[in-house]
């Protein structure tokens, strides 16, 4: 069972499990790679906790179906293929990266990283908390059966509704007309599990459209542009009052607004 404490000292269940999951360490670092189709240059080794427990191979359909769903460090990704090479230990390969909007989270990989298997029987569940405990820092426990709780460590966690929050846009483009205007593109993306039945867009997720494009120079954002549909427009004048002249490559920042949480994800593109 999962205990949570505002004071460290007095704890209350919020949220129980019927069976362990199967989780283990990464025995070595997974080099950054695509989110956008499958992955089969790069592999994972993976040492599992539980000596009784393992990992399986299973087809292209089924991972598209949903199996075999991970989480590796702070990435989201699934396999299609788990190859025993010592006890308790499985060479993960045929990769789908990125899933449920971690693909920023690509670059992100340490030794040592833990590894959590979200499918099967165990699954993934979520703890869902009111806003009010956004960003709050609280002790949390994760006790076996028939383990005292004084016997397990507590945890620091602070739930930043990362769930919540909009994803990155994707294909980002820019064109520009006679007189240099740059008039800059995207597509967004929704966490509503829905596919493209409609042939124009998924749906929005969120309670209004609303969008910041942030223009760069360097790191520094010279200025930033609101908008309510995925198109916006950063006139000549503008780049000449931003960089002294039009230009000929402007580097954007997009992110999605939701009206619970805020920002959403960025995505970085030079048009």
């Amino acid at each position: 069972m999962l205990l949570r404490s505002a004071d460290g000292t007095s704890y209350d269940e919020v949220l129980a499990a019927a069976e362990p999951a199967i989780i283990g360490t990464c025995q070595t670092i997974l080099p950054n790679g695509p989110w956008c189709f499958w992955d089969e240059a790069a592999n994972l080794d993976v040492m599992l906790l539980d000596i009784t427990s393992s990992l399986a191979s299973v087809t292209e359909a089924e991972v598209l179906a949903g199996a075999n769903a991970a989480l590796v460090g702070d990435e989201i990704l699934q396999f299609r293929t788990a190859s025993l090479i010592a006890p308790a230990t499985y060479r993960l390969s045929g990769l789908l990266r990125g899933r449920l909007g971690t693909d920023h989270r690509t670059a992100t990989h340490a030794a040592g990283e833990r590894f959590v298997l979200l499918s099967g029987g165990a699954g993934l569940d979520r703890v869902r908390d009111s806003l009010a405990l956004r960003g709050l820092m609280r002790q949390y426990k994760a006790a076996s059966l028939y383990q005292a709780e004084s016997a397990v460590a507590a945890s620091a966690f602070s739930n930043t509704a990362e769930g919540l929050r909009p994803l990155s846009p994707v294909h980002i483009a820019g064109t520009r007309d006679a007189a240099a205007n740059l008039a800059i593109s995207w597509i967004r993306r929704t966490r509503i599990p829905s596919a493209w039945s409609d042939g124009a867009d998924v749906p929005l997720g969120e309670a209004s459209e609303r969008y910041e494009v942030e223009v760069l120079s360097g790191s520094t954002v010279v200025r930033t542009i609101a908008a309510t549909t995925p198109a916006a427009t950063y006139t000549a004048a503008e780049q000449a009052a931003d960089f002294g002249a039009a230009q000929a490559a402007i580097t954007v920042r997009i992110t999605q607004l939701s009206e619970t949480v805020g920002r959403g994800t960025p995505r970085t593109a030079t048009i």
